[in-house]
């Protein structure tokens, strides 16, 4: 059995809510309770920097200590990734796997010519894929309460967000009230409001997931999308509007089975492309989207054991 162990405690460096729960799950996780010798090492300190998560709209609640800092040489971050680096060289047969949540820190690159650092990442890009191959596309939290899939579903396909992308605009042309549901909200809605830990969430967003067969996910300022596990978590189809994002997990996880991915071009024909699945391909998707969240993406302790398997199973 691997041995999991937590490396370079420093207490300098911040810390979120999120990395706080990622580390008590790889504390909990039977890896760290394993014998022999190191085979994968966590950072004891926040690299993730994760801003949203539970408290979107709210950045700074969402640090235990420090805040958020850009990640340069002089600060305590950009330190504490160089001792991470160091580390890596001196400690050759373990593998250190990196965690980062915040879209502008882009760390795949500057990894890649450390052959035993992987980096699970939160908003990555196939360029970014094909740069470091060492890469593990890692998923946001949802902010919206788990529910089966369950009951009838009128709208065909619905989506809420603020118009972060021109892309957003363009899927709000197909609204048409009935079957094809797409709100612009104003930016500072959930600020402040909505508390996933404390179970606070936006219950007219959730509402409009239960009641739609397909949600969209499209991006917004960055490739990813915190509404991939929040309609996943509702039991709707996500359909995926985001270009050249590397989708969680992608080489465990047979996505076309349970999600449909659209390009940006495609978007003026999405009420034709959806209206091609029937009753039967949609139960069967409904199906194993239920499998497929419980396995891997319920909680924090199954994402953590995903990224771990895909981490040992890299070469």
């Amino acid at each position: 059995m691997a041995r999991l162990e937590l490396v370079l405690a420093d207490g300098e460096v911040p810390r979120t809510v999120f990395y706080d729960r990622l580390l008590a799950a790889a504390a909990r996780h039977p890896w760290a309770q394993a014998d022999g010798p190191l085979a994968i090492a966590i950072p004891a300190e926040d690299t993730a920097l994760e801003t949203n998560w539970p408290r979107y709209g709210d950045g700074g609640s969402c640090f235990l200590r420090g805040e958020l800092q850009a990640l340069t040489p002089e600060t305590a971050l950009g330190r504490y990734v160089g001792k991470l680096c160091a580390w890596a060289l001196a400690h050759p047969d373990a593998r250190l796997l990196v965690f980062s949540k915040h879209p502008s820190l882009r760390l795949a690159a500057g990894l890649r010519d450390f052959p035993n650092i992987v980096l699970a990442d939160g908003s990555l890009a196939a360029f970014e894929r094909s740069l470091n191959p060492r890469t593990i596309s890692f998923p946001s939290l949802p902010m919206v309460a788990a529910r089966p899939a369950e009951g009838p579903r009128p709208i065909l396909a619905s989506f809420q967000g603020v118009d972060s992308h021109p892309l957003r605009r363009r899927l709000a042309e197909l609204h048409n009230g009935r079957d094809m549901v797409v709100r612009l909200i104003e930016p500072g809605r959930h600020s402040g409001r909505i508390d996933a830990e404390a179970g606070r969430t936006d219950a007219d967003y959730e509402g409009l997931i239960d009641a739609s067969t397909f949600s969209f996910v499209p991006r917004g300022d960055s490739l990813f999308s915190y509404r991939l596990l929040e309609v996943m978590a509702r039991g709707s189809i996500p359909v995926i509007l985001s270009d050249g994002w590397v989708l969680p997990f992608d080489r465990t996880l047979d996505w076309p089975a349970f999600s449909v991915s659209v390009h940006a071009e495609a978007i003026g024909i999405l009420p034709q492309i959806l209206r091609l699945f029937s009753p039967a391909d949609i139960a069967r998707m409904q199906a194993r989207l239920a499998e497929v969240y419980v396995a891997s993406f319920a909680d924090l302790d199954r994402i953590l054991e995903a990224t771990l398997r895909e981490a040992a199973a890299l070469s």
